[in-house]
């Protein structure tokens, strides 16, 4: 098509007369006599498209404005009005598309976030959650270039995406503002436009209104909880007991190591890679966690024991093949972790159908899993547990950098824990104690 000549019939277009040019044996130019520079070129094939052809220092370029008749012929000459408008401003179309092209787009902008900042100074969690958030919520946002990224543009992007999640919609303003701060940080100026004029497009922008959540067991809720729990598997009836006895985080208590537990002692040391403070934590064991950790760990070690045991695998029915697999799986995990599970982790990971039917059976509603370690400061606090003696319980980073070098002593820390196990034990023998009084009249049918 490089030796296609520019010259060729002209007329005033309309949707009749560009309709009306038929294909011949070579593709060629049909040039209007309304707007100066549009033109559209008829390929043998019979495709019309329109472009705007121009000069820019006495060199001929032509734009492409779209097929036809998917681009009408009035939206043609609107857009060719204005491309001659920048033309004749000194500007230059074509090229400016090619720039446009060659700018990095906001999905390349995240990804380069992603791989440099957050990859090698945050955790798995934390990249892993930032992709989620770009594949669910940005999606709108990511083809544009950055210099299209302007603030009513994440204005109006935050306001569609809030319709399906504000708390969600929230999260992804903060991945997209934290990306364009990176891509203004000094050493990579090159890639922010000049159109923001170094100020972050999503700047002061307001997020969706969040309400910080102080949900905490009441003392009936608490009894029926503890007694609900005897219900449940040992395994998942430990781990939510865990979370009493030592009101540490979830993801904590799921990768919980035996290499991590001094039984002797009564302590459990959480590395620095898997605490959310990122330094290396001590956290208090109460006398019933201990014997919960131990009866676990004699548990296990029969476990493991029953799964290396050989078995005819022809006499097993169905069901007693299924279970020796999840024993198995199980087993390999057994020596490393307290509570081993079936994936890839090797541990246990969000029960969170376990712990709706721990609800379901206690008769608690709107209760999370991180609710009990709120619980579990607010009962240390009743106890008269001081604010240090909280700090170290349940891990806080620091009350105050006045403070940060207070270290208190586990033994009051473990003392105040004991209190608030013996607050549950006293409300589950409560609530057992009211329901034997309780007579259950069943109804007729």
């Amino acid at each position: 098509m490089g030796n296609l000549t520019v010259e060729g019939t002209r007329f005033r277009f309309t949707k009749d007369t560009v309709e009306a040019l038929e294909p011949g044996s070579a593709p060629y130019y049909a040039w209007d006599t309304k707007e100066h520079g549009l033109c559209v070129l008829v390929a043998v094939s019979g495709t019309k498209t329109f472009f705007y052809r121009y000069k820019v220092a006495g060199q001929s370029k032509r734009f492409k404005l779209g097929r036809f008749p998917g681009l009408t012929v009035g939206a043609a000459q609107s857009k060719t009005v204005v491309h001659r408008g920048a033309v004749e401003s000194g500007g230059d179309p074509a090229q400016a598309k090619r720039e446009q092209r060659a700018e990095l787009t906001v999905g390349e902008l995240v990804a380069q976030y992603v791989a440099d900042h957050l990859t090698p100074n945050c955790k798995p969690k934390a990249v892993k959650e930032a992709e989620q958030l770009t594949r669910d919520y940005l999606g709108d946002l990511v083809g544009f270039g950055l210099s299209a990224l302007t603030r009513k543009r994440v204005k109006d992007w935050h306001k569609d995406v809030s319709k399906r999640s504000k708390i969600r919609a929230n999260r992804a303003l903060e991945v997209l503002s934290a990306a364009c701060s990176f891509a203004l940080e000094e050493e990579e100026n090159d890639r922010a436009p000049a159109l923001w004029g170094g100020v972050n497009p999503c700047h002061k922008l307001k997020g969706n209104p969040e309400n910080s959540r102080s949900r905490v067991l009441s003392e009936i809720e608490s009894g029926r909880l503890v007694r609900a729990l005897e219900a449940e598997r040992p395994d998942l009836r430990d781990f939510f007991k865990m979370l009493l006895y030592t009101g540490a985080r979830k993801a904590n208590v799921q990768a919980m190591k035996w290499a991590d537990v001094d039984l002797d002692r009564g302590s459990w040391r959480i590395e620095a890679a898997e605490s959310k403070s990122g330094k290396e934590m001590r956290l208090a064991l109460i006398e019933d966690a201990v014997k919960l950790l131990r009866k676990r760990k004699t548990d296990l070690e029969a476990l493991v024991r029953r799964a290396a045991k050989p078995v005819d695998a022809t006499r097993l029915t169905l069901r007693e093949a299924r279970h020796r697999a999840v024993e198995q799986r199980r087993a390999s995990g057994a020596a490393v972790y307290v509570f081993p599970g079936l994936g890839a982790s090797g541990h246990l990971v969000e029960p969170k159908i376990a712990w709706a039917r721990v609800l379901k059976r206690a008769e608690i509603k709107k209760l999370r899993i991180h609710d009990l370690r709120r619980t579990v400061g607010t009962k240390l606090a009743e106890t008269g547990a001081n604010a240090f003696m909280i700090q170290a319980a349940l891990g806080h980073k620091s009350l105050a950098s006045s403070k940060a070098y207070i270290h208190p002593d586990l033994a009051p820390v473990r003392a105040a824990l004991e209190g608030v196990a013996a607050a549950f034990a006293k409300a589950g023998a409560d609530a057992a104690a009211d329901e034997k009084k309780v007579v259950r009249i069943k109804g007729k049918r």
